[in-house]
């Protein structure tokens, strides 16, 4: 879950730090006062593109840092760990700049990383629900994702995935062999080429970073034996080398003892220093039999970079990915010349592949279909409370087809899936993405995040103005809801409406101040008295800080939070 979140120069912000719990968080203040501003931010620490116009005006650049707990979250410590970015800890810091040219940077953990991995990790880690953000469940393939969760059929989706690649390698198996003689031909002919290529290479995995390692050397070679020769003369060889000193030190010592000076700690040390001496001597030594001037290997060394460049350009970026390429071409290679073999056990093959992929991809449609049901049912009861008292809600399964009427399978099963819906009575029902925009869409997720709560893996939700358009009562709901997906998940909510904001663990206030004639965004985290105040304000619609609440709308707001908290 997101635990801070730090921004500096951005906007209306010039320097702002929030905390955040688990369970219902809320951000209330008057219109304009930056609440978007917020989550326009965090956006942009997730991956979202960015303009310099963001930067605050005067400043040479904005930043946005996030703290996230991810203890609990097995994905982003998996996607970390693919991408060699794991960390023993249970927290992890997310970083974004951009100057005031618009050019963006961005850090995991102090560590330079690309936007697509910023982006891809914030998948995991949050997701946002408002009128300005992209929403995953509009996205037909998040639809198949959550009802398949939902449905608990995550395994038939993977087995179904195994199965798919199977028939389509045996496929393309096919689709080689019945290629034309000409075709065939100019296939083999490419690929043998490439193959030989490859293979007169003899590349060796790691050669390039042993290449970078050992030119240095070469190309430097009489500079590192001048080096290693005076270190040598230095240390043992030359007249008044270290060693010769150490050891009239050391006799001047001993003689000592002669006199009743006892100094055996002394001539010890100075013993240990002399073998450390001789072994850096000894080391020096070795180096110096390695090292030496060879043209004709430097010559070989630029060779190989060059060979190894030009094979890189052409079959991929890295040694291990040529050589990942070539078992690819050799495989194609093999089934382009050995096409002649029996097609009948090939076209055998791909039968039984194929039926076991359509026994599995009915078992998946039949979980869907019984899961589809479920789900649409308690997503209109959800929908109720929240106002659409006539609503529908269809999940519907669309088979892809060919000409011939015969289904389609895909990696993810049979069909399409598609939520509707009908959010009045008299209207057509119709996907979700063609429904108008803003708090209606809001409140919509907002039922279909409830449901689907114990499927979803990102801890973070964000609602942007999920009241927006409702009255107090319908507010008193959304407030509840809210709360009860808290239980489950961390959810940060922008809002305008008292009733909502009283359910909130944790109560942010963002104002707008004037200071040295500049205009910024600041927040308060409120706590008892504080919190009763600023929901008074909302009760009464103040906006002004030298209006006060009256007695009467502090008493309504005490009672209000008191309420939503015994909820």
């Amino acid at each position: 879950m997101l635990s801070e979140l730090h921004i500096k120069n951005f906007a209306l912000i010039e320097s702002l730090s929030a905390e955040f719990r688990s369970g219902l968080n809320v951000l209330t203040g008057e219109t304009g006062a930056g609440k978007s501003i917020i989550v326009d931010a965090l956006g942009l620490l997730l991956g979202d593109k960015a303009q310099a116009t963001i930067v605050r005006k005067g400043s040479d650049r904005c930043e946005v840092t996030g703290i996230f707990d991810i203890e609990k979250n097995k994905n982003a410590k998996k996607f970390l760990n693919e991408i060699s970015a794991d960390t023993d800890e249970d927290s992890l810091i997310l970083r974004r700049e951009i100057d005031s040219s618009g050019k963006s940077k961005a850090f995991l953990n102090d560590r330079p990383v690309s936007l697509s991995t910023l982006s891809s990790l914030g998948d995991l880690l949050i997701e946002m629900h408002s009128q300005h953000e992209h929403q995953r469940l509009l996205k037909n393939s998040e639809q198949r994702d959550f009802l398949d969760r939902f449905a608990g059929a995550w395994d038939l989706r993977e087995q179904i995935s195994q199965e798919y690649g199977d028939w389509k390698s045996l496929m393309e198996q096919s689709n080689a062999a019945q290629m034309s003689e000409q075709e065939r031909e100019h296939k083999i002919d490419l690929y043998s080429f490439q193959v030989k290529e490859i293979d007169e290479a003899k590349l060796k995995p790691g050669e390039e970073e042993e290449i970078e390692k050992l030119l240095p050397q070469l190309k430097n070679a009489e500079k590192i034996r001048l080096a290693l020769g005076e270190s040598y003369d230095h240390l043992y060889e030359a007249e008044g080398s270290v060693t010769e000193r150490l050891q009239k030190v050391k006799r001047s010592l001993e003689n000592l003892q002669n006199f009743g000076v006892e100094l055996e700690g002394g001539v010890k040390l100075i013993d240990d220093v002399l073998v450390n001496v001789s072994e850096i001597v000894g080391e020096i030594e070795s180096w110096k039999g390695k090292v030496s001037a060879d043209p004709a290997q430097l010559d070989r060394f630029y060779s190989r970079q060059d060979l190894l460049s030009k094979l890189k350009k052409k079959y991929g970026i890295t040694v291990e990915a040529i050589l990942q390429y070539r078992e690819k071409i050799k495989q194609e290679l093999d089934a382009l010349e050995n096409h002649a073999q029996s097609r009948d056990e090939l076209n055998k093959k791909i039968e039984a592949a194929h039926a076991k992929l359509m026994k599995t991809g009915r078992a998946l449609s039949k979980a869907r279909e019984k899961a589809g049901e479920k789900l649409a049912s308690a997503v209109e009861k959800e929908l109720r409370d929240l106002g659409f008292l006539k609503s529908k809600f269809m999940v519907s399964l669309v088979a892809e087809k060919d000409e011939k009427g015969i289904v389609i399978p895909s990696s993810s099963g049979l069909e399409k899936v598609e939520f509707n819906l009908s959010a009045n009575a008299g209207e057509d029902i119709q996907p979700i993405r063609s429904v108008a925009s803003g708090g209606e869409l809001s409140r919509i997720m907002l039922a279909l995040k409830k449901i689907l709560a114990q499927v979803d893996v990102v801890p973070t939700l964000i609602f942007d103005e999920v009241d927006s358009g409702i009255g107090g009562s319908m507010g008193h709901v959304i407030g509840e809801k809210l709360k009860g997906l808290g239980k489950t998940h961390q959810v940060i909510a922008i809002t305008h409406l008292p009733q909502v904001a009283a359910f909130a663990q944790n109560h942010i206030s963002v104002r707008k101040e004037i200071s040295d004639k500049r205009t910024k965004t600041e927040i308060a985290h409120l706590e008892k008295s504080a919190r009763v105040e600023e929901i008074a304000r909302m009760l009464g619609g103040i906006t002004s800080e030298r209006e006060k609440p009256t007695p009467a709308s502090l008493k309504h707001a005490s009672e209000l939070i008191e309420a939503a908290q015994s909820k």
